[in-house]
């Protein structure tokens, strides 16, 4: 078993607080939780307090026996004597020239509430006069005794509740103990089961490690199920809920089955005074929530403990109970939407049938709240009825937004049998087609539009959108886009749809990209295209937005719009639009040059593709990740990331498969095979030129100028000019590489930099500085390279290493100089320090940044201590 080292979480600020009230003559009660830390808290303070210390614990084995908790300070006296001993044992009352330490003797007591009253008495009288400091901790709701509260309310003591760890926190500790990261989801998941509590953090790490529950995946560890805690935080709980009552009991069920409940619905099946007994105890906690109040459970644990020891049947029984209860306690004319949507998901799942109709109205509702998987649960009742055409289509539309999209098919080709009404078949056959726009299965989709088709129609215009965006999957651009531009005002929402992603997907692949950004925005400013309910993947005009916004050199703007969406991907409805954003926000990351940024979400993206098993997009976003490790010279990270990535399925002609050979260029590159990675381009090179591709041939010859491989490739006897400016960057690097002019490399350098492509804009640099040779130019250039390089430190490409500056090791003075910064002391105190001017310290610190390869002095003290 691995035995991992948790990293204690000392929290600073809140030491220091504690430290000057003791030094102000204060004593101290750390309160709070189980498990927030608040002895590890104590045990800090008393390792920086200056003067002696002793330590006491307070138990109910202790407290038996009056003061066995003191004594260690009182030995066998008894009372009045026990405190003249304790006094002794402290060194209080001996002249001041005899005594051990000038400063105040503390005690550090754990768990204040053990102490018997014996034991609280002589610690109040110590404390009376105030020579002696106290630090202990409380847990917050248990009942002290008379004495204890004495000791609390002395006019000398202060309450200090320990707050709960950010969010933040609780995932930097988490992943410190695992050494290595969490994904987004298993964050999100950890953080709201911990609610900010150290030790609930670790036992559910590490009770779902051995659970099997939480497990590395090639993006981080990630929860495959329920967190489960160990066995220590299940006696911790049960043992929180074992003195309740029956009806509190049931109460607790009906919360943990039912989650968050309205008021009348928990009245109206538990009595008032157990409502009023668990809350006053922390269990439950009630909310005001228009038009009334709601309750929930004290802590998510208390939900998770109490739902894992109910079987089927008996959750089968309680969903059964609430929806009478609901029905009971709320009037249909007043029930809210979530009323309604709890009444039929209750149903549903205690075995009671719905309607179709009434199922589908309460999929929508789950859609709207942002209830996927509910959503599906409710259509996939509703599509049970074999004459209900709308309802199967709309099942398989919530099944597509989670990526079950061959449960989608099956449905689709299950009620397509059935259907004899033109219109209602093409509808069918347009969903089924949209259905392997990602999962690869493009000669199914074909046949399919093909039927459709045949059948002709008012609906022919979606037909052909849906056409083209096969087309442009399929690798013919030029095509794609004939058919989609004049249906890109179309009066049908899904035809604009549709149109909108062929053509903006072909703009973008044959490096029109101001186009695509246009062809975009234009649909998504469109408020019709509000009214399209049943697109699988809603997220891709977003998404190609961003992708021409980068390939138009708009970076900075791609990258805050892609933060953006990443941020509030947990709370969309759709796992393809999750998908999209963590993608999109490593792509983004890779282009400005933040490699472990992009490293970490590409990682993400990929497994959130391969887990809706949509292997286009899989491919794409594993190959970018080969990339992305490979450009930070993790060669070994690489390889075994393109073994991985090149077992996906693979499309034939899908336009995402461009991005396979730079990743397997970039691995035998730097494994040395230079003739590999140059067939690899070669080929990359001439699918771009067969199909139109022109983003991805200047791409190519950007790779092979990047990784050393142009003397292995002749020049294009016919090049394109670009029309985009990071492919006019890309066609001014190649350029100024074979001819070796460091202006023309400058340029590009200076290219680069505008677009955002920080990167690209550092090996531009790099490789202007060597042309450049030694004199002024080469001075210049060589500041612009470590200015670039300082904003790129996870780089380690071959361009970037040929040509980094030469400025050597640091010399005494700013080596002197470098560790006052990183100690914190400012320009001016240095200054003063050593007797120098200001400016020369500035000065010393430019160099020291360049040749250090930081971009401050923040990150000054990890450079120095390597």
């Amino acid at each position: 078993m691995t035995v991992r080292a948790w990293p204690l979480m000392r929290r600073d600020a809140l030491i220091h607080a504690v430290a000057d009230l003791l030094a102000g003559g204060s004593n101290v009660v750390l309160t709070g939780p189980a498990g927030m830390g608040k002895t590890t808290l104590a045990d800090a303070v008393a390792l920086d307090y200056p003067g002696p210390r002793h330590r006491i614990v307070g138990s109910p084995s202790a407290s038996a026996v009056p003061l066995a908790p003191v004594a260690s300070l009182v030995g066998d006296a008894l009372g009045g004597a026990a405190v003249l001993a304790a006094r002794a044992s402290l060194g209080l009352g001996r002249p001041a020239s005899s005594a051990t330490s000038a400063t105040p003797p503390l005690l550090v007591v754990d768990d204040i509430n053990g102490l018997d009253d014996a034991s609280a008495t002589v610690l109040h009288q110590l404390l009376a006069d105030g020579e002696t400091r106290l630090v202990g901790t409380l847990r917050s709701g248990v009942s002290t005794s008379s004495a204890v509260d004495r000791l609390r309310r002395s006019l000398s003591t202060v309450e200090v509740t320990v707050p709960p760890l950010t969010e933040a926190e609780v995932v930097s500790m988490t992943e410190r103990a695992l050494g290595a990261p969490l994904t987004a989801p298993a964050r999100a998941r950890l953080a709201s089961s911990a609610q900010g509590n150290p030790m609930y953090a670790r036992e559910l790490v590490e009770g779902s490690l051995a659970a099997g529950t939480l497990a590395p995946t090639g993006s981080g560890y990630a929860f495959r199920g329920d967190p489960v805690g160990t066995l220590q935080l299940e006696e911790l709980v049960l043992a929180r809920l074992a003195p309740l009552g029956r009806d509190q009991h049931r109460a607790l069920e009906y919360l943990a089955v039912g989650g968050r409940l309205p008021h009348p619905v928990l009245d109206a099946l538990i009595p008032a005074a157990d409502l009023e007994d668990l809350e006053r105890a922390g269990l439950i906690i009630a909310r005001p929530d228009a038009p009334g109040l709601t309750i929930d459970v004290g802590h998510p644990l208390y939900r998770d403990m109490t739902r894992a020891r109910l079987g089927p049947l008996s959750r089968m029984r309680i969903f059964r109970e609430l929806a009478d209860a609901l029905e009971r306690a709320i009037p249909a004319a007043t029930r809210s939407q979530d009323d309604h949507l709890r009444f039929a998901a209750w149903s549903v799942r205690s075995g009671a049938k719905l309607t179709p109709d009434a199922a589908v109205a309460a999929a929508r509702r789950a859609i709207a709240s942002g209830d996927t998987e509910l959503a599906v649960e409710l259509a996939d009742h509703a599509a049970q009825d074999p004459d209900h055409a709308e309802a199967a289509i709309f099942a398989a539309h919530c099944a597509s937004i989670t990526g079950r999209h061959a449960h989608a098919a099956a449905l689709l080709t299950r009620v397509k049998a059935q259907l004899t009404d033109p219109w209602a078949r093409t509808a069918v056959l347009l969903k089924l087609a949209e259905e392997v726009w990602g999962t690869g299965d493009l000669a199914a989709g074909a046949e399919a539009l093909a039927e459709a088709s045949r059948l002709g129609g008012e609906s022919q215009a979606l037909v052909t959108a849906s056409q083209a965006v096969h087309a442009v999957l399929g690798g013919q651009l030029a095509s794609a886009l004939a058919e989609a531009r004049p249906l890109l005002r179309h009066e049908h929402p899904g035809v604009r749809y549709s149109a909108c992603v062929a053509a903006a997907t072909a703009l973008i692949f044959t490096d029109r990209a101001d186009e695509a950004i246009a062809t975009a925005r234009a649909y998504l400013d469109d408020p019709g295209q509000a009214d399209i309910a049943l697109v699988g993947d809603p997220a891709m005009p977003q998404a190609l937005l961003l992708m021409a916004q980068l390939v138009a050199g708009e970076v900075a703007q791609a990258g805050d719009a892609a933060r953006q969406r990443f941020e509030l991907a947990p709370l969309e409805s759709s796992a393809q639009a999750n998908a999209w954003a963590t993608m999109l926000v490593g792509l983004a990351a890779e282009a400005s040059g933040d490699l472990d940024w992009a490293a970490r979400t590409l990682a993400e993206g990929e497994r959130a593709w391969v887990d809706l098993g949509i292997w286009g997009s899989s491919l794409w976003c594993g190959s970018l990740l080969v990339r992305t490790l490979a450009q930070r010279g993790d060669l070994e990270g690489a390889r075994a990331a393109l073994v991985r990535v090149s077992g996906y399925p693979r499309m034939p002609g899908y336009i995402g498969n461009r991005y396979l050979p730079f990743a397997q260029a970039w691995v035998d590159a730097l494994a040395g095979d230079r003739a590999a990675a140059a067939s690899a381009l070669a080929g990359a090179l001439s699918d771009a030129r067969a199909t139109s591709q022109w983003t991805g041939w200047f791409e190519a010859w950007h790779e092979a100028g990047r990784l050393g491989l142009l003397d292995l490739l002749p020049p294009d006897a016919d090049p394109p000019a670009p029309n985009g400016r990071l492919s006019g960057a890309r066609a001014a690097l190649v350029a100024g590489l074979r001819s070796g002019d460091p202006a023309l490399l400058s340029d590009a350098a200076e290219r680069f930099r505008s677009c955002g492509t920080l990167l690209y804009a550092a090996e531009a640099a790099a490789a202007a500085h060597r042309a450049a040779g030694d004199g002024r130019a080469a001075t210049a250039s060589d500041k612009l390279t470590a200015t670039l390089q300082a904003e790129v430190p996870a780089a380690e490409t071959p361009l970037l290493g040929r040509a980094r500056p030469r400025t050597g090791p640091l010399s005494p003075r700013e080596r002197e100089i470098a560790a006052l910064a990183a100690g914190g002391l400012s320009n001016r105190a240095i200054a003063d320090r050593l007797v120098v001017s200001e400016r020369t310290v500035e000065n010393h610190l430019y160099r020291v940044f360049i040749k250090l390869g930081v971009t401050g002095r923040d990150q000054l003290a990890g450079v120095l201590g390597r």
